[in-house]
């Protein structure tokens, strides 16, 4: 283990959008982090919350960086990246805005990354509130819909002990090497502007060789995805359903999930994984409406 653990070569990019309150529980678990001389930027895209006076007020060490509403998660993520790069930082924390940091989180990622140069390391995400899992990493089932949680909704017992391989992560206490970013570039926010440009980088910084990990001893504590499949529950009606299938806030978002499935499905798998994934939603809504 390095002698000497350098907090302030870390930046922790947080993009936000009219969540102040989970923003500002959030940041305290930031800086309640051991030895946590670190540079927080917060990027605020069109928030009409006070989030930028509140930020301001509470933690004024924290740089704050203006959207307009439009970056959504994958360019406010990068506009945060960019900033953090051209200040130098080494490492890159990727946080949401309603995740919490648990006691030593940010100590066990550092100590891992500095021991395993060129390797991404990712957090446990537990569901708050509960003793649930919200993902332990991520696989890939081309044939049963393509990405999925492992062990989502498990119960959390301490029951992981070594560091758990996973094909891809999402932005909850994911540490990141800067030089990676040199390598890969950064999330594909033309593409993915809010979905699917999480599993976009990491699949692409696997098939660059670069490792990727979850350690069960950084804990983050996660809300459900209020913007995933429980707001477009299956008993809404006909409108949801569609919205469902257009919004840029659905996980099954028609034009994004096409992009991802062409980019990284096999093809000689793509004329049954992407129907197969598109029209699961539907049998879903179809069962609920009809049972």
């Amino acid at each position: 283990m390095p002698n000497h653990q350098k907090y302030d070569d870390i930046a922790v990019v947080i993009p936000t959008h009219n969540r102040i309150s989970e923003l500002l529980n959030c940041l305290e678990s930031v800086y309640q982090q051991e030895n946590a001389q670190l540079q927080v930027f917060v990027i605020n895209d069109g928030s009409q919350d006070g989030t930028t006076e509140r930020v301001k007020e509470a933690y004024s060490q924290t740089q704050i960086i203006e959207g307009d509403g439009n970056l959504w998660w994958t360019g406010a993520t990068n506009v945060g990246i960019k900033a953090a790069l051209e200040q130098g930082f080494k490492y890159i924390l990727l946080l949401n805005d309603d995740n919490i940091l648990a006691d030593g989180a940010l100590k066990t990622l550092l100590n891992y990354a500095q021991n395993h140069p060129k390797t991404i390391v990712g957090s446990l995400v537990v569901i708050k509130g509960t003793s649930m899992i919200g993902y332990a990493g991520a696989g890939i089932n081309w044939l049963k819909g393509g990405p999925f949680l492992k062990d989502y909704r498990h119960e959390y017992k301490g029951q992981y002990h070594n560091m758990i391989d996973t094909d891809f992560l999402g932005g909850q206490g994911v540490l990141i090497e800067s030089s990676i970013f040199s390598k890969i570039g950064l999330f594909d926010s033309t593409y993915f502007p809010h979905y699917h440009g999480d599993a976009d980088f990491y699949l692409r910084a696997s098939a660059a060789g670069i490792k990727i990990v979850v350690h069960p001893q950084s804990i983050v504590w996660d809300s459900e995805n209020p913007s995933s499949f429980p707001r477009y529950g299956f008993r809404k009606g006909f409108k949801k359903l569609v919205e469902a299938y257009i919004s840029r806030r659905s996980p099954v978002n028609i034009v994004e999930t096409t992009r991802f499935f062409w980019r990284h499905c096999p093809f000689w798998l793509l004329p049954i994984a992407l129907p197969r994934k598109l029209l699961g939603f539907l049998k879903g809504y179809l069962h609920a409406q009809f049972s």
